[in-house]
């Protein structure tokens, strides 16, 4: 489909990460908060409620700062005490999303204290579908909103190009792994 869009005849890997479509909307940090706030609200309210504690008692940086470490993440901490989300925020659709996903960690964190300092902690693969999943809402919720077909398209082909990565980011370590045991299995045996 990227291939067609950009009117390629021939699609290389290096198309693969083309921008298609242009984003027209600009996010004020109160407008991505209310919609990413909203689209786990209708998700879940007890999911809302616990990411609008994020915002109100601040355990959110997002402002972009000299000296800040680029990206985003969120950090989980002790039993005892809160996670933080750090993100770079901008202005952009994919901002929003950020935040929803590094959200989607926070809340999963914030919830997994519950279960103590022995197994609050997750695997990647777990967490992802937490992250991913706010993502996906509020992507939902985007989409909704847009109002032309140019900005609709922009969103669709950001999130297939991220869910790629996603997905690649997730299997390139395992085969990896998986390549490793079975060498040292072979060698062993």
């Amino acid at each position: 489909m990227k291939q067609r869009l950009l009117g390629l005849d021939e699609f290389h890997d290096y198309d693969r990460n083309a921008v298609v479509g242009s984003e027209t909307t600009t996010w004020t940090w109160e407008a991505a908060r209310d919609l990413v706030i909203d689209a786990y609200s209708s998700f879940d309210p007890r999911a809302g409620e616990i990411a609008t504690m994020f915002f109100e008692k601040n355990w959110i940086h997002a402002p972009v700062r000299k000296g800040k470490r680029s990206g985003a993440y969120s950090a989980g901490t002790i039993a005892s005490a809160h996670p933080y989300v750090f993100v770079n925020f901008t202005g952009t659709a994919r901002d929003v999303q950020t935040l929803a996903h590094e959200l989607g960690h926070g809340i999963h964190q914030y919830l997994s204290r519950q279960q103590g300092p022995l197994l609050m902690d997750t695997p990647l693969t777990i967490a992802e579908t937490a992250s991913v999943f706010g993502e996906m809402i509020t992507f939902k919720k985007l989409y909704e909103g847009a109002t032309t077909d140019t900005e609709r398209l922009s969103l669709v082909m950001s999130k297939l190009d991220g869910m790629i990565a996603t997905v690649f980011r997730q299997i390139a370590p395992q085969s990896i792994r998986r390549s490793n045991a079975q060498h040292v299995t072979n060698k062993v045996s």
